[in-house]
């Protein structure tokens, strides 16, 4: 047997289960009744117990049928005057209410059956006396919408002759349906691929059942069965015969034209598959195209649609093809007049580059060394296209052709490229000695000015150091103060060279103001904000 048997078999038995139960737990416990569904191994109904040999033929009383008694069914003795009662023990008289006249069957009804009032009710499948006898019915292997159809058929001189087998052959291996009229398949006890003879579960030969793999190679294996069907042979599962392989699309697969293609089914029909404008029909042999509803709206609603313009059909849709000076809209349903914004706003648009009018839009060819924005609608200098961050410590100039420069803050020099702000060199204190006059007087006498005005050079950024001439007489008047000249060395400490303030200037330029104060000037498009210490934007 197949994958695709074994796996439908499994799944339609586990419907039968569910069935069997169904119709178990609505009837209560049956005395009578042993074999209440089907799983693994048989589910026994309340009273009665697997045996070694045989399922559910063990029957439990809970009164004591004694040494001379035995338990013939749930709950009811056969005691030694053969009469049926609860218990056989004497000393129990309440058990004696329960005494029935003894009433049973041949050979129990070879528990194939159940015993009503001594006779055996047999079921389906066992008929005779003491449902000793074996019907043999058709088999199928096939339902359709819920009925049974082909039955398991064999091929001689006067026809297909219909397959006769038992009830449990059939459906413990390739029937999901027996009997006529037929009655869907339930396993028993033995399961699939076994039938219960002489006491025991044997495997079934279904090589031997007639129709099995006719044409082709069968191969009896414990438990299922191998069909080998020789070249141009294909086995089908529904009949269980080896068939001639035809493609059938080749056949019948013009029944999908034009809307459709044909696809061929394992069980040897074929099924269409449709496009999205067909659909199937009811029987899926063949396609039906679907109907749409069209009209044209330029006809009905002429006067009131792509007024300075011409309505154009587009299937259920329509648009516009509009006259000279107009121009559709975004969606095409209506006409507007053209506006040239570059025009309009002739001077005013794309400031070092051209403007170019793009419907009721514009976008901005930018000049060489400009950048248009992400919008295209401004060109862009280095000095916006690189932010306020572009000069630190110094603001950006732009320069014409898109170039610029930096101008720097107090204490920064531009570097050489005049693209930076560097600090400018440390600044130095000179100390000038003072110079001492001197009024002598003896100053007609030259031999009295022994030392005359000499100075000298220390090296590096030392100044020159002056050395007077002066004389043993003490001068006739105070010499000068001495004195000193700095460099502006305060510019380190100025408002705009403090790390923080720059942060609040960061979206323009910071200007000392002297005496610790401060202002941000900030650029196009930040604005200022207290009092002009920040610059931010909304």
């Amino acid at each position: 047997m197949t994958n695709q048997q074994t796996q439908f078999e499994t799944l339609f038995g586990a419907v039968l289960i569910f069935v069997s139960l169904s119709v178990t737990c609505s009837l209560g416990v049956d005395s009578n009744r042993r074999i209440c569904a089907y799983g693994k191994k048989p589910i026994c109904c309340s009273g009665w117990y697997n045996n070694i040999s045989s399922p559910c033929s063990i029957p439990s009383c809970a009164g004591d049928c004694g040494d001379y008694g035995q338990c013939i069914r749930p709950n009811t003795c056969l005691c030694a005057d053969r009469r049926l009662r609860f218990s056989c023990d004497a000393d129990e008289p309440e058990s004696m209410q329960h005494d029935q006249p003894s009433v049973t069957c041949v050979d129990d009804c070879n528990r194939r059956g159940r015993c009503v009032d001594g006779t055996c009710e047999c079921d389906d499948g066992f008929s005779g006396e003491a449902c000793e006898e074996i019907l043999e019915s058709a088999c199928f292997a096939k339902l359709q919408r819920g009925l049974c159809v082909n039955p398991i058929q064999y091929s001689q001189h006067s026809g297909n002759v219909t397959t006769k087998m038992s009830r449990e052959v059939c459906c413990n291996s390739f029937g999901i349906a027996w009997g006529e009229p037929c009655h869907p398949c339930q396993t028993s006890y033995c399961g699939r691929g076994y039938a219960q003879k002489n006491g025991s579960c044997r495997d079934i030969d279904e090589c031997q059942i007639p129709g099995v793999c006719q044409n082709g190679k069968c191969s009896n294996h414990e438990g299922m069965f191998t069909c080998k069907c020789p070249d141009g042979y294909t086995f089908n599962e529904e009949s269980l015969q080896c068939k001639p392989t035809t493609d059938i699309c080749a056949s019948h697969g013009q029944q999908c034209l034009p809307g459709g293609r044909c696809v061929p089914l394992k069980s040897g029909d074929f099924k269409c598959v449709c496009k999205w404008n067909y659909r199937s029909a009811g029987d899926q042999k063949s396609c039906i195209q679907k109907k749409a509803i069209t009209f044209d709206i330029c006809a009905v609603y002429s006067k009131s649609i792509c007024k300075n313009g011409v309505c154009v059909s587009r299937g259920n849709s329509y648009e516009c093809d509009c006259n000279d000076g107009f121009e559709p809209s975004v969606d095409r349903k209506s006409c507007r007049r053209k506006i040239d914004v570059c025009a309009l706003h002739r001077g005013y648009l794309c400031p070092n580059g051209e403007c170019v009018s793009f419907g009721r839009d514009f976008y901005c060819n930018c000049d060489p060394g400009f950048t248009p924005s992400f919008d295209r609608r401004r060109c862009l200098n280095h000095c916006e296209r690189m932010g306020p961050n572009i000069c630190p410590n110094g603001r950006c100039v732009a320069m014409p052709y898109g170039d610029y420069e930096c101008q720097c803050y107090p204490g920064y020099e531009r570097s050489t490229d005049r693209k930076h702000c560097v600090p400018e060199a440390t600044s130095v204190t000179y100390e000038l000695p003072p110079i001492m006059p001197y009024v002598n007087d003896e100053a007609a006498s030259p031999s009295n000015f022994p030392y005359a005005p000499t100075a000298r050079y220390t090296g590096g950024n030392q100044p020159y150091q002056w050395n007077s001439w002066r004389s043993h007489r003490a001068p006739s008047y105070p010499p000068f103060p001495r004195r000193s000249w700095s460099r502006p060395n305060g510019v380190s400490n100025a408002p705009c060279n403090q790390p923080h303030i720059v942060q609040r200037c960061s979206g323009g330029t910071c200007l000392n103001l002297g005496r610790h104060s401060y202002m941000c000037e900030c650029l196009p498009g930040f604005d200022s904000y207290d009092q002009g210490r920040y610059c931010g934007t909304k």
